[in-house]
């Protein structure tokens, strides 16, 4: 049996990037190549890829033209409390959510006033 029949043959379902990969994308070309090569490894065995430590909209950008829709990093939000947490899934999509200890918009920050 190959390595990767035994991968996908286990209870495997998600395979995440870690950020110092995600980090380098764009500006370190190895770095780009294997983002974008475990992106397509996870796809050919039917699995899902999420990014993480995901920090700028170019990183977003290119996740999503390589077909990595999951992401999570300080580009979304800072680590929240379990009663912001709570709060946030409450919330109807797209309405501003004010964590307790911060006073701006849940949102890119990119897009914060």
């Amino acid at each position: 049996m190959g390595p990767a029949r035994k991968l996908h043959a286990g209870p495997v379902n998600v395979v995440k990037i870690d950020q110092s990969f995600i980090a380098g994308i764009g500006d370190d070309t190895n770095d780009t190549s294997i983002v974008t090569a475990i992106i397509a490894m996870a796809h050919s065995l039917r699995l899902k890829v999420v990014a993480e430590g995901v920090e700028s909209a170019r990183q977003v950008a290119f996740l999503k033209s390589h077909g990595c829709l999951a992401a999570q990093g300080l580009y979304f939000s800072a680590a929240v409390s379990a009663a912001d947490f709570v709060a946030l899934l409450g919330r109807p999509l797209g309405q501003p959510l004010q964590l307790a200890d911060r006073d701006d918009d849940f949102a890119p920050p990119s897009t914060r006033g």
